[in-house]
């Protein structure tokens, strides 16, 4: 669950799994993700497209490459459209 007001990025030790630190950013809901040492200092950063690069040339995700946007988009619906005045 996001940490509304937060303005931090997720963490993650630098030896965290792939899935791990996709996990952080999704639960924070953040498209960066801070990689620490073990004694909690900064050493990099990623982003979204650091994963989607992954993805791109992992040859075992060439069955998710191939998947219909329809199976990921996120539909428009009215309230999209709602002006506040």
């Amino acid at each position: 669950m996001p940490v509304l007001g937060s303005t931090e990025a997720p963490r993650v030790r630098a030896n965290a799994s792939i899935e791990e630190a996709m996990k952080r950013m999704s639960e924070r809901e953040s498209l960066v993700l801070q990689v620490i040492n073990g004694t909690g200092e900064p050493v990099g950063w990623l982003d979204g497209l650091d994963f989607l690069r992954v993805f791109m040339k992992e040859p075992g995700m060439a069955a998710v490459r191939k998947k219909s946007m329809r199976e990921l988009v996120q539909v428009i619906v009215e309230d999209d459209y709602q002006f506040v005045l």
